[in-house]
């Protein structure tokens, strides 16, 4: 089975052209793709199924008993973190909030640990910014400074900035 116009869950860019094949419950390819997002979908370590910790190692679970097993874990904690989430789609952080209300939890993500003293200084001073849809369609120049966006994020020049032309700018990797 193909499925079409697939985002990619990598990095900011959030890539909305992918294609994915999957046979038998697993992805088996993906069209148009970078290096990164690739690798994030056909991961040798990506995990299957659910799995619990069992002893000394772990044991595959069906996704009912997980999800019974996690909500006994939350609803016995005093204070439980969520952590994590950059990989994570808009929906699924937006539930993750919702039931880290519900249960009186703390919610905090990746971002805290390479953007933090960044949020802090933002919220300070305040932040002069964009989206990237503004920098595609509205920008004469883009510079990458203290940053390979090759990388980090293979396919930003070419849907944003050098490559792609923009509403109000043509051919763009003459004009830009």
């Amino acid at each position: 089975m193909k499925i079409d116009d697939v985002v990619c869950p990598f990095c900011g860019c959030l890539c909305d052209d992918l294609s994915v094949r999957v046979e038998n419950g697993r992805i088996i390819a993906v069209d148009n793709g970078c290096t990164l997002g690739n690798a994030k979908f056909l991961g040798k370590e990506r995990l299957p199924a659910p799995i619990r910790r069992s002893g000394a190692g772990w044991q595959p679970i069906g996704y009912d008993e997980a999800i019974d097993y996690t909500v006994d874990m939350l609803l016995s904690a005093d204070r439980p973190l969520l952590f994590g989430w950059s990989g994570t789609h808009g929906e699924a952080q937006c539930i993750g909030v919702h039931m880290t209300e519900l249960i009186g939890g703390i919610i905090d993500s990746t971002t805290s640990v390479c953007h933090g003293p960044s949020i802090l200084a933002i919220q300070e001073v305040g932040h002069p910014g964009c989206t990237l849809g503004q920098v595609k369609n509205r920008a004469d120049l883009v510079i990458y400074w203290g940053c390979n966006p090759i990388e980090a994020h293979p396919r930003h020049m070419s849907r944003y900035t050098t490559y792609a032309d923009g509403y109000f700018l043509e051919n763009a990797f003459r004009n830009r």
